[in-house]
């Protein structure tokens, strides 16, 4: 086996996965089950970007208030978005906060969001997930940021722990759901629990390039012949 031959494969492949990296995008809106029955109309969306530090997942959370941006349900055009959470994956547990956010500032664990159940991490602007006054939380059309870190359980990676995430609320495995008060339409408050079968879920932005990886990779692996380095790296 050439070792060099080998190695120029490998580390292409790590490369152009290192480059296919992008943000989990989950959208709370009309294709979400809702608490109510019509849904009040009371929107959001949250975007969830991966990056490592110090061999933890540090993620950056931008949870957006899109209430006055859709139509449906009852048509709601204001909102108080009082918190998101999710699920976490088997073996990784939240390893503290970065960066608090200026509205959704209070961190729960097991947070009650009846009636879809618990969130494994939810974050609120009160430590009532499903109440409390909502005079501070996300009005429509604002958005807030904070960042937290996560262990990488088994997965190694963080590129390996994003992409876990992305298929686990794609097949429903994890839940992800948001709450909102002060909602003027319909029953006033609702509940939104993220439904990937029928949202629409963009492919990975670095996929083209990850299949075009993948074949270059391939190439190298197969090729035959000296390499140009071959009085440096002798075959073994």
């Amino acid at each position: 086996m050439n070792i060099y031959r080998t190695f120029s494969a490998a580390a292409f492949a790590v490369m152009c996965f290192a480059g296919s990296a992008h943000a989990i995008t989950l959208s709370f809106a009309e294709f979400s089950s809702s608490s109510n029955d019509p849904a009040t109309g009371a929107s959001g969306e949250v975007q969830l970007d991966f990056s490592a530090v110090d061999g933890i997942a540090r993620v950056d959370v931008t949870v957006t208030n899109t209430t006055e941006l859709t139509d449906f349900g009852s048509g709601a055009t204001e909102s108080q978005l009082t918190g998101f959470g999710f699920d976490l994956l088997d073996g990784v547990a939240f390893a503290g906060m970065y960066v608090i956010g200026s509205f959704l500032d209070t961190t729960l664990l097991n947070a009650s969001f009846s009636p879809f159940g618990t969130l494994d991490l939810a974050f609120s602007d009160n430590g009532d997930f499903n109440g409390g006054n909502a005079n501070s939380a996300l009005p429509e059309g604002q958005s807030d940021m904070f960042s937290f870190a996560l262990t990488l359980g088994s997965f190694g990676t963080v590129a390996a722990l994003e992409a876990a995430f992305e298929a686990a609320f794609i097949e429903e495995s994890l839940d992800a759901g948001m709450r909102f008060q002060q909602v003027n339409a319909g029953e006033g408050s609702d509940k939104l629990l993220f439904n990937p079968e029928v949202s629409t879920v963009p492919l990975p932005a670095g996929l083209p390039l990850l299949l075009t990886c993948l074949a270059v990779t391939g190439i190298l692996a197969r090729r035959k012949g000296p390499s140009p380095a071959s009085a440096i790296a002798q075959p073994v």
